[in-house]
């Protein structure tokens, strides 16, 4: 029997790497790109088969204020997360919320 092995808690990684209560996560795919590539590239170490981009809240309704558009921060998510699994073979996934 195969295993698929997903990563774990993006939201607080990013809160060990300083996100603050109440800031977009989203939006350290433009303002803090190296941080959000770094995590993704220790959950492929650690072996992860699918990693998610970080654009779970990545909606008009969460974002609006964030001076960003979602497109933008979602193509930065993806953008991370692809770079991270390069030249290995773990997948990306584009991670939707509920709204």
């Amino acid at each position: 029997m195969k295993f698929t092995f997903l990563d774990g808690a993006l939201g607080t990684m990013l809160q060990a790497c300083g996100l603050k209560a109440g800031d977009i996560p989203e939006d350290w795919n433009i303002t803090n790109p190296d941080k959000v590539l770094d995590i993704h590239r220790r959950y492929v170490q650690a072996g992860s088969d699918i990693i998610s981009a970080n654009t779970f809240g990545a909606n008009r309704h969460k974002v609006g204020a964030s001076g960003h558009s979602p497109a933008e921060l979602i193509a930065g998510g993806i953008r991370a997360a692809r770079a991270a699994a390069e030249g290995t073979d773990t997948k990306v996934a584009l991670d939707i919320g509920p709204t």
